[in-house]
């Protein structure tokens, strides 16, 4: 009879030992899927925590599940590498706008001297157009010449044409006013012409000499021919 209380208790240690472990195991179980926090101090010693600090925040950290890092998450940029980077940012956007516009460029003109035709055409058509011009105030004005030597001698003689004449003279100085007004318009729109062509040829005579460089650079060097005997 002893012998079997004897048995019993050891069983019922044993289940109770059983199910202490069981949950110490689970317990740590659990421990390993919590997600932790590492990263080092201001003495540069590494800290663990099971939530995210304003020191880990500021530091940089580690993100760990199970033991295991599984993001590593850099410290906030300070005010003066935010600064650099937007001014980095801000020459990549320029550069790749000016790419674009290059590359417009070079559809548009296929070569410096492409462009210098194309600039003379421009200028030679409003210097036409300005010649022509001119050609007709200088008309006009010997025609008002005369127009005011016939008003002065129908003044003289008392006829009756010398206010029709007056009109017509102060029509034909009206004309002569619009044209030197075109004509001055016509020299400005050449002047700006000729800076914009020559912003253009500037540009492909450097990306001329650029792509010129670049193939010196990249093209293989040749090599020595071989002596036959």
């Amino acid at each position: 009879m002893l012998f079997i209380q004897e048995a019993i208790m050891r069983v019922f240690f044993f289940l109770i030992c059983l199910v202490a472990t069981t949950a110490i195991s689970a317990q740590g179980a659990d421990d390993l899927k919590k997600t932790l926090y590492r990263f080092k101090n201001a003495s540069g010693v590494w800290e663990l925590s099971n939530q995210l600090s304003p020191e880990a925040y500021q530091a940089g950290y580690q993100v760990l599940e199970g033991g295991q890092v599984v993001e590593t998450v850099a410290p906030p940029l300070t005010e003066a590498q935010l600064k650099e980077r937007a001014v980095a940012e801000e020459l990549d956007s320029k550069k790749k706008v000016q790419e674009f516009k290059d590359q417009q460029l070079l559809k548009t003109y296929s070569s410096v001297s492409d462009a210098t035709r194309a600039r003379d055409r421009k200028i030679n058509q409003m210097q036409v157009m300005t010649e022509i011009t001119q050609a007709r105030i200088n008309q006009m004005k010997s025609d008002n010449e005369k127009l005011v030597a016939d008003a002065a001698n129908a003044q003289q003689l008392g006829l009756s044409v010398y206010d029709t004449i007056i009109n017509r003279l102060h029509v034909n100085e009206q004309e002569v006013l619009r044209l030197q007004q075109f004509n001055d318009g016509k020299y400005k729109e050449m002047q700006v012409c000729l800076e914009e062509y020559q912003v253009i040829i500037d540009r492909l005579q450097y990306l001329q000499e650029h792509s010129t460089q670049v193939s010196n650079i990249s093209a293989p060097e040749a090599s020595a021919p071989v002596e036959t005997k």
